[in-house]
Formats: C-alpha cells, structure tokens, sequence
C-alpha cells in the first residue's frame, strides 16, 4: 500500500496525487526488478490530506459560467422592466388623450359603486343577495374561506385551529 497526498477542496471533491509520498515494499521490488508487478493500491492518511479552500478547477469554471450568465439576466431583465415602465406611461397617456379612464381611476370608481349600492340596500332594505348579484363575486381568500367552513363543523372544537405566528 504506497501512501498518496489527497487535496480535498472546498466543494468536497477530491484529486489523489499519483505519484505516492511514501513507496510500500512492493513498489520498491518493482523498481528495483525484483516483482513482475507493481503495487496498484493507493492509501492516503489523514495527515498527508491537504484542504484546499477554493472550488476545484472544473467546478470553477462551470460556477463563473454561472456567474456571468445571471449576471445577464439581470441586465436583461432590468432592461425588460424599464422598457415596460415606459410603455405602460404610453399607454396610460395615450388612454387620457382617447379620453378613457385608466385602471387605477377605474378600481377608484368601482369602489365607490360597490360603497354606493351598499348605502342603497340599507335605505331601501332590499334583499342582499339581489344586491351581490349586481356587485358581482368578490374574492375571498381560498385559505380563509377554508378555515372559516371548518370551524363552523360541528366537531370543531376538537381541532386546534390557531394563528402560530
């Protein structure tokens, strides 16, 4: 068993020296003539391990490739969002100039809609669901509506159903 240096690097991948430190004795027959065969067993030992602390040479590469492609992804999709920016101005300029509401003018006058119509049912004492059929479906949150049905169950009390934050 001839002794090998082994470099353990930082991303823990290992390259044994192939020359050995330390030649066993079947090495030396071999080299001096005296066996037909060398010594094929590589041992190393923990003192003659050295750690080396950066990436091994194909890791590096692969992880600089890396680097500089997020690095233009960035920039790209940096460049997307200013050029989206700015045709979203263009369009909301040129709804003002066709004279058309923009969204947040919209979401502003539904609002006030949905406010006026509840005003509405309370003076007229209409029936609500008439009203939510006008309104149209408002949206709930899907986990709350799911945790507001369980603990309407009639087993609920045994659930621990809680705000763990």
């Amino acid at each position: 068993m001839c002794h090998h240096r082994k470099t353990i690097y930082q991303c823990n991948h290992v390259v044994v020296d192939p020359s050995p430190l330390r030649a066993c004795k079947a090495r030396r027959n071999y080299e001096s003539g005296l066996s037909p065969e060398p010594c094929d067993v590589v041992e190393t030992h923990g003192l003659s391990n050295l750690k080396v602390p950066r990436l091994c040479p194909p890791c590096h590469d692969k992880k600089s490739s890396l680097d500089s492609q997020l690095v233009r992804v960035k920039s790209l999709i940096a460049d997307l969002k200013r050029e989206l920016s700015e045709s979203y101005g263009k369009c909301v300029s040129h709804m003002d100039d066709a004279g058309l509401e923009s969204e947040k003018k919209q979401n502003n006058s539904s609002s006030k809609s949905e406010e006026a119509t509840a005003v509405e049912a309370d003076s007229a004492k209409v029936d609500p669901d008439e009203i939510m059929e006008k309104i149209g479906p408002i949206e709930i949150d899907p986990i709350e509506e799911f945790l507001r049905k369980k603990k309407q169950e009639s087993d609920a009390h045994l659930m621990m159903i809680s705000d763990y934050r």
